[in-house]
């Protein structure tokens, strides 16, 4: 046994925390050391006191303002992720230009109901991001048909037929055979041929063209519904960061 007095040694063992060879030089230290026992007792007596002591409750401001900075804490980290989420989506917007749709005066056929080759879809599938009627101007649905990235909606009835076809994108009309129209309001462009008129308009997000014959075109486009507006990306990613905060901060 040296002669170092155990002082950090004291408390551990109080607290038993000592093993047993350590313990032992401690204890035999205390029987020669008396300085060592008065800090010994000092250190018992403190312990006792402080166990001793009734417990106090935290004032409710404390916990109040605890609860306030964490929520505030929360509030800033999702604000920092929903700040970063935007940044990526403006980002990818901006480097993803929209897609122009011309009128689709090349694939439309000479006479209705011809149209080029393209892919039956089946009865009660709808483009995305549009609702083709179950009638148009009294005619019924016969057929949906994907053309490429555009989607041909055909109604016949009599000796009527009607063609309404859709396709995402921005219309742009330069270089085309098409003169300035008015549809029930709409602001598009015409096209004629062999007895039938294409008209052709921006909706939303969706190119709109209706095909038929001039008398056709005015009822049934009078009678056609608007498509639904899909929200752009950033609006979508403007919403999600908003529910985020919300969801972590309960605000």
């Amino acid at each position: 046994m040296t002669d170092r007095h155990p002082d950090e040694d004291l408390s551990a063992l109080l607290d038993g925390e000592l093993d047993p060879p350590g313990e032992s030089q401690v204890r035999a230290h205390l029987a020669g050391c008396s300085a060592c026992r008065e800090e010994l007792e000092r250190l018992e007596r403190a312990r006792d006191a402080l166990r001793l002591l009734a417990p106090v409750d935290p004032p409710p401001e404390i916990v109040d303002r605890f609860w306030a900075r964490i929520r505030r804490f929360l509030r800033i980290v999702a604000g920092a992720a929903a700040l970063g989420g935007i940044a990526v989506v403006v980002v990818l917007w901006a480097a993803s230009p929209e897609r122009a749709v011309h009128p689709p005066v090349d694939e439309v056929g000479a006479h209705l109901p011809a149209f080029p080759a393209g892919k039956p879809l089946p009865a009660g599938r709808t483009p995305e991001g549009w609702a083709a009627p179950a009638g148009l101007d009294g005619m019924p649905l016969v057929s949906i048909r994907a053309v490429g990235a555009m989607t041909a909606a055909t109604y016949a009835g009599g000796t009527g037929t009607l063609m309404l076809l859709e396709e995402p994108g921005v219309l742009e009309d330069d270089d085309y055979p098409v003169v300035p129209a008015t549809l029930d309001g709409r602001q598009g462009v015409a096209y004629s041929r062999a007895g039938d008129e294409e008209f052709t308009w921006q909706s939303g997000p969706m190119v709109m063209t209706l095909v038929g014959t001039p008398g056709e075109l005015v009822p049934a486009g009078a009678a056609l519904p608007s498509p639904p507006q899909s929200r752009s990306l950033l609006a979508r990613a403007r919403s999600l960061c908003r529910e985020l905060v919300e969801d972590l901060t309960g605000a």
